[in-house]
């Protein structure tokens, strides 16, 4: 009796494909089936943030006094009209490039540059008063975008920067005529800040902050600004303590008896 082997099955080669010759049969055909688009569901996120990127502090006196639009002012130890501050945080990182491409196109002016590494500040104090008006009234930018600078003032003991940390619903022309009646009588008002989208004359209803130096050492600058729906907060060193809550001098909204008792009921 004789063992049968098993007959090996044939391998379709790939000359045999070309040739028609496939003894097991056709492939069955493949149907392409077309990708049908995605319904993309479009979301609205509430807890979306605003790009402050497409904000900057700028000068709004000029709304108050009429004229053109001044350089930024901000306080600075050893200030003066020869002295420009130029942030880093404008740069994202990139503020050596942006510095070096800076002085190339200062060519031709006598400066020195000093870098705050505690506030990421640089510096460039000018030899002459004309160069830094000059710097001041140009526009650099790098990367496609304008290089943010600032004037100095000197610090000094009879000047202050009063913050508004909340507008409320005042608009920002209503709020210039507030400080206008409240500040001027005691205080010159030497420049007012706030945010404004870049290009545009919109405003951002906090951050607004008052440049100014006491007529007198007794002055006492108010703690709010009173106007027919209520009142605004103002903040600045050794001022009052103040409740933004309700409006009420002698205590800091952290101590305020209601927004306190509130927090006990839920805790």
């Amino acid at each position: 009796m004789t063992n049968e082997k098993p007959i090996k099955r044939a391998r379709n080669t790939f000359s045999d494909v070309l040739k028609g010759n496939i003894p097991h049969g056709k492939a069955k055909t493949t149907i392409l089936k077309q990708n049908e688009p995605k319904k993309i569901k479009s979301i609205f996120r509430y807890d979306q943030k605003i790009d402050m990127n497409q904000y900057r502090d700028v000068s709004v006196k000029h709304l108050l006094y009429g004229g053109k639009q001044t350089s930024l002012k901000r306080l600075c130890q050893n200030g003066s009209d020869r002295k420009i501050g130029i942030p880093w945080a404008q740069f994202q990182g990139d503020h050596m490039n942006a510095l070096y491409k800076l002085a190339h196109d200062l060519d031709g002016s006598i400066y020195i540059i000093k870098d705050d590494h505690r506030v990421r500040i640089t510096y460039f104090i000018f030899s002459k008063k004309e160069d830094a008006e000059s710097a001041m009234q140009r526009i650099f930018s790098h990367n496609l975008k304008e290089i943010e600078m600032y004037q100095t003032e000197k610090l000094e003991e009879d000047i202050t920067v009063a913050n508004i940390p909340n507008l409320g619903d005042v608009d920002i022309l209503t709020l210039l005529d507030l400080i206008k009646e409240t500040i001027e009588p005691i205080s010159e008002i030497i420049d007012i800040s706030a945010m404004c989208r870049k290009g545009l004359a919109e405003f951002l209803p906090y951050g607004v902050k008052i440049l100014l130096k006491k007529k007198s050492a007794e002055s006492i600058i108010p703690s709010f600004l009173d106007y027919e729906y209520g009142k605004i907060n103002i903040f600045y060193r050794g001022c009052k303590e103040a409740c933004s809550y309700r409006n009420q001098e002698g205590y800091w909204k952290s101590g305020c008896e209601i927004l306190l008792g509130r927090k006990n009921k839920f805790s």
